[in-house]
This record gives C-alpha cells, structure tokens and sequence, in this order.
C-alpha cells in the first residue's frame, strides 16, 4: 500500500470511529432519559398510592378536598391522576436544555475540526466539521432569543 491508500483509510476509519461514537453516545443517552421518566412515574405512582390509602377515602377528589386550598394545585392534580405525565416543563428549563444542545454541538463542530485537520492531506475533510458547528450556533441563537420572552 502507498502512503497516499494509508492515509485514505486511516481518514475513513477516524470517520467511522466518530460516527460510532456519536450514535453510541445518542442511543446511550435516550436510555438514560428513558429510565429517568420510568423512575419518575413509579415515584408519583407510588406517593399517589400512598397519599390515597392514608387519607384517600373513595376517589381523588375526597383526598383535594381533605387536603383543602394547596391541593387544588395543578402538580396535586397531576399526581393524583393516574394518566398524568407530570409536570411540564419550565420555559427556564427548556431553554437550559436548548443552551446545552447548542454547546454540545458547537463542541463537536470545532472537536472535529481540529481533529481532522491534524490528520495528514485532511485539510478538506476537515470541513465535515463546519456542519455540526454551525448547526450548534443556529441552536445557541435560538436559544438566546428564547430566553428574551
């Protein structure tokens, strides 16, 4: 094999490598979230349970109304049904949540910018990592604008 084949195939392996890795990382994260929402309603299930069979009585709206003013709250209600999702999410939280998207992106964009541009006659290759990075600005802009109203 020549030195041009080597390089060639060393560009391709690092590609597959990253693209391994960025699919990993996403399947293990959506795991994660998902064992997060499954612990999340065994909780409210279970502190529903035990609110009803301690001051209950026949069906939820005995147990509002024992509890009085607090619980005529929208997270009482929501824990008290059954078919409930729990609480929505903040506007702060949600644009956290877009914050840290948008750096994480970001970090990637310029992670594979470098990294390809270390790698021998990868100087075009090395814009692949132009995408993700301005993909990662378009989020953090949004977020920006999120976050004035």
């Amino acid at each position: 094999m020549d030195h041009l084949m080597m390089e060639n195939l060393m560009l391709a392996m690092s590609l597959t490598v990253i693209v391994i890795g960025v699919f990993t990382f996403l399947s293990i994260a959506a795991w994660a979230n998902a064992r997060k929402r499954e612990r999340e309603a065994f909780y409210r299930s279970e502190l529903r349970k035990q609110l009803i069979e301690k001051w209950g009585g026949d069906s939820p709206e005995h147990l509002v109304k024992l509890l009085g003013d607090d619980a005529k709250s929208a997270e009482l209600r929501q824990l008290l049904d059954l078919g409930g999702e729990g609480k929505e999410q903040s506007p702060r939280s949600r644009r956290d949540g877009m914050l840290l998207a948008g750096l994480i992106t970001t970090a990637v964009g310029v992670g594979m910018l470098i990294f390809l541009k270390t790698l021998p006659n990868a100087a075009e290759a090395a814009n692949i990592g132009i995408i993700p990075l301005i993909v990662g600005v378009a989020v953090l802009i949004y977020a920006m604008i999120i976050g004035r109203n």
